[in-house]
């Protein structure tokens, strides 16, 4: 990791350290939100030294089932489905699971938060590619902030910039006489806008 980088992740601890969170009653929470990738990139790297990336659109909606705790974190658990749309112009339907923590301060309408999570991905229909008849598999990391907006005691809106990266599983292929391993990534950094009802 880069010094910028270090300087940048110690802040950030001391910060979610040092303020005080807010005194909020506990309770559940169901969500819904939407997002659209501002930039995204696909990378393919394989065994043979063959590298390629291109340009990646991606949109997303997702449903989640949360707890907030009195000091005003919360934990979720998201359903999500993605469309993919690659800049050779083929398009993958992908779902999968999402389970994140948002770090919220302050007790105003407007709190600002940050969070991070991680999540099970399933290439939908891709099972036809693959010997095993499985959809192809990942596994995701996402890190998060914005700001939450509290309407009311039973409504809340969620606006927040995220990057995500999933890492799919190795796939094999045979070039010629060679058995060829393939490795994937999807990144993206999007606007993500959602609502919540508080229970």
């Amino acid at each position: 990791m880069s010094h910028p980088l270090l300087k940048a992740a110690a802040f950030i601890l001391f910060i979610s350290v040092n303020i005080a969170h807010a005194s909020t009653d506990p309770g559940t929470y169901i969500g819904f939100d939407i997002n659209s990738a501002l930039i995204g990139e696909a990378n393919t790297d394989n065994s043979s030294g063959e590298d390629l990336s291109g340009n990646l659109g991606v949109s997303a909606a997702s449903l989640s089932l949360g707890y907030r705790f009195e000091s005003n974190n919360r934990i979720q658990i998201s359903t999500s489905k993605m469309s993919l749309e690659h800049e050779n112009g083929t398009d993958s339907d992908v779902s999968g699971y999402d389970l994140d923590w948002h770090i919220a301060y302050g007790e105003d309408a407007v709190q600002p938060y940050w969070g991070f999570g991680f999540g099970l991905y399933n290439m939908d229909d891709s099972s036809g590619y693959f010997v095993n008849d499985n959809d192809l598999q990942g596994n995701s990391f996402q890190v998060l902030a914005g700001m939450k907006f509290d309407l009311n005691k039973y409504l809340e809106l969620d606006l927040s910039y995220r990057i995500k990266t999933i890492a799919w599983q190795e796939m094999l292929f045979f070039d010629g006489n060679q058995l060829v391993s393939v490795h994937m990534t999807h990144t993206y950094s999007s606007l993500n806008m959602g609502a919540a009802v508080k229970f």
